[in-house]
């Protein structure tokens, strides 16, 4: 039996029937379609990746029984997610932030503490497990009883989506200064100056088109600067 702490983490208990004592019932589920021997059951795994069922990585791996080493990045983002969710359910001792003094009965009371959310955070990990916190049962019952912490979970949540956005703009704008032509000493390639007029599907300079190459400064949320965005704008005659 496998059960989910509050934490996020899990146990697992083996048990026999003499080892329930009539408090607990379970119900064992016939005609599993899992097979029961280890290759077989891997056989079924690659059989679900094969058909697209499952394109997890990791419910893949865990569902081959692979074994795994060292936590990775992914794995100590997760935790750390969930530690933030139990210091914004439960709160951390007054004591804390209180080192001026002998700490009292009082100075163990916990209190609601908000989270800073830092722009190297895995966020869309973040925002996953806030969010699977935020979908429990528990949790509705503290719109009622204890909104001040579920104001705390939407504002986190909030700075990940605002963090998480501002990256994902940063790297397209990155993307689309890569994509563009390497620039020349005349400005635009070719050593054409900018203004200059460039010939046209064919057409000579004297069509009266003519481009001009702009820079644009974007700023930049993980290297804490700007990128400089260069673009051509196509100028035509009136008429």
């Amino acid at each position: 039996m496998r059960y989910y702490k509050p934490d996020g983490t899990f146990d697992v208990v083996r048990f026999k029937g003499a080892d329930l004592k009539g408090n607990t019932d379970v119900f064992p589920q016939a005609g599993s379609a899992m097979p029961k021997s280890k290759a077989a059951q891997q056989q079924y795994t690659l059989e679900l990746v094969s058909l697209g069922i499952i394109q997890d990585p990791e419910q893949i791996q865990e569902m081959l029984e692979l074994g795994r080493g060292e936590p990775d990045d992914n794995d100590k983002s997760r935790r750390q997610a969930d530690r933030e969710n139990q210091i914004m359910l439960h709160g951390l001792p007054s004591a804390m932030f209180n080192l001026s003094r002998t700490v009292d009965e009082k100075d163990l009371e916990k209190v609601p503490v908000a989270i800073p959310v830092k722009a190297w955070h895995n966020h869309p990990i973040h925002i996953a497990r806030h969010t699977s916190m935020m979908m429990e049962p528990e949790f509705d019952e503290l719109q009622i009883s204890h909104p001040e912490i579920v104001r705390l979970f939407d504002e986190h949540l909030a700075l990940h989506q605002q963090q998480l956005q501002q990256q994902q703009q940063a790297q397209m704008a990155m993307q689309q200064a890569a994509k563009g032509a390497p620039e020349s000493a005349g400005g635009t390639p070719g050593g054409t100056g900018a203004g200059e007029q460039q010939p046209q599907n064919g057409q000579p300079a004297d069509q009266g088109f003519n481009f001009n190459r702009q820079m644009t400064d974007v700023p930049d949320v993980i290297g804490r600067g700007v990128t400089r965005v260069s673009a051509m704008r196509e100028h035509r005659p009136p008429g």
